[in-house]
């Protein structure tokens, strides 16, 4: 796609293009009914989408949103949405503009909110976006939706690609595969916690993992200090509530219900294929059903094994690179396509 020349762009309060601003309001889990509205909370998975009910608080239609993290999404239907949700709507413009006006948002937001700096009511007033603009200093709607539909006739080849790529994979076979508890294949430590407070961001050192399913687990790189007691690279981490498995590369602090398997005995491509196999235990585990380090030890995972019936540690690294290579050479495909 040819880099857009932006110049001619001009800056506009969303209030003043015709969106109306209103806020989510908070509703005890306990209160809700199960339905078939979605309501939206904080965060990037699922597009902010929590639950569905049938009693919201609140309700809106075809709503562009922002959470209290900045990130931006368009919403096709009536959405519901908690205190941490701010619904910009606007029933002039059409759905490909929406898109459009939530991307830059997003674009412009990942730079400004966070933990730390979070997005509230008087954001939410003073938002503003940049858009392209026609000589009466008015957004150029037409513009917009012309380059959308380009933007989404490109984006059907890519998924044509896509799709092409998957018909070509093949299953693996594992019939041979042998059942291992995970505690009598490795250990697996409490490492030490560091909170929030505890560690300074302004100077990016040393990963800091948390309880999140995003970025590797990394909430943020952190300054070292002589009083961390880093765990060590080449071991996967995991969360007690985020239920997520992630292989760390270098060594990293973490914060509260952060555990590590200690894999350092085998190869990068090994503990990726390995983190493949953990993945699939991770479903029957929820926030009110902590992955905690002694259930996790009585877990099986079926690995492929060695004539001596032990894990075949390099059958395993070697898939991995084979995986890793052809990924590439698809990611490729793909670049020449884009």
């Amino acid at each position: 796609m040819k880099r857009i020349n932006t110049e001619s762009w001009k800056e506009y309060k969303l209030k003043d293009i015709g969106f109306s601003i209103f806020h989510g309001s908070r509703q005890k889990q306990a209160e809700r009914e199960a339905g078939n509205i979605p309501l939206l909370t904080a965060g990037k998975e699922n597009q902010g989408v929590a639950a569905y009910i049938g009693n919201p608080l609140c309700q809106y239609q075809d709503p562009v949103t922002v959470d209290m993290f900045g990130n931006c999404f368009f919403h096709k239907g009536i959405y519901s949405g908690d205190d941490n949700i701010y619904f910009f709507i606007n029933k002039d413009l059409n759905d490909v503009i929406k898109i459009f006006i939530s991307s830059i948002i997003n674009k412009q937001n990942s730079i400004l909110y966070n933990f730390k700096s979070q997005f509230r009511q008087q954001q939410a007033d003073a938002l503003t976006v940049i858009l392209p603009s026609k000589s009466d200093n008015t957004p150029d709607y037409e513009y917009i939706e012309s380059y959308m539909k380009n933007i989404m006739q490109e984006s059907e080849k890519n998924i044509e690609n896509l799709i092409c790529i998957n018909e070509n994979k093949y299953k693996v076979k594992i019939d041979k595969w042998k059942d291992f508890l995970i505690g009598e294949l490795f250990n697996i430590v409490k490492p030490d916690v560091l909170h929030t407070k505890d560690v300074d961001g302004d100077i990016e050192e040393i990963p800091y993992v948390v309880r999140t399913k995003f970025d590797n687990g990394i909430k943020y790189k952190v300054k070292r200090t002589k009083q961390m007691n880093p765990s060590p690279a080449g071991t996967i981490s995991f969360g007690a509530e985020n239920a997520t498995f992630f292989y760390q590369d270098e060594e990293y602090v973490s914060g509260r219900d952060i555990y590590y398997i200690d894999t350092r005995k085998i190869s990068k491509y090994a503990c990726l294929f390995l983190v493949a196999c953990l993945q699939t235990i991770t479903k029957k585990y929820t926030y009110n059903y902590g992955m905690f380090p002694e259930l996790v030890k009585k877990e099986r995972l079926k690995l492929p094994i060695t004539k001596d019936a032990k894990p075949d540690w390099e059958y395993m690294e070697n898939y991995m690179k084979n995986i890793m290579d052809d990924t590439k050479a698809k990611l490729n495909i793909l670049k020449i396509a884009i």
